[in-house]
């Protein structure tokens, strides 16, 4: 697996969402907390990516929360 960065997402358009998810699930992950994440394989595949969706929020970070761990 070839890997640049990651970036979690989220969007407010659940409808969008849910086609980003289908047309890129070669490129998604799941974190340990089960948050979704882009995989991207270079800077300008990201770049490129969040220009094509607009409507998609690419987070470079995210807040810890109080994760349950077995």
């Amino acid at each position: 697996v070839n890997v640049n960065t990651a970036r979690w997402i989220s969007s407010d358009d659940n409808k969008k969402l849910e086609e980003f998810k289908s047309k890129m699930r070669n490129n998604l992950a799941l974190d340990h907390a089960g948050d979704l994440a882009y995989v991207a394989p270079s800077r300008v595949n990201l770049t490129m990516t969040q220009e094509r969706w607009p409507e998609i929020e690419f987070l470079a970070t995210r807040e810890h929360g109080d994760y349950e761990t077995d």
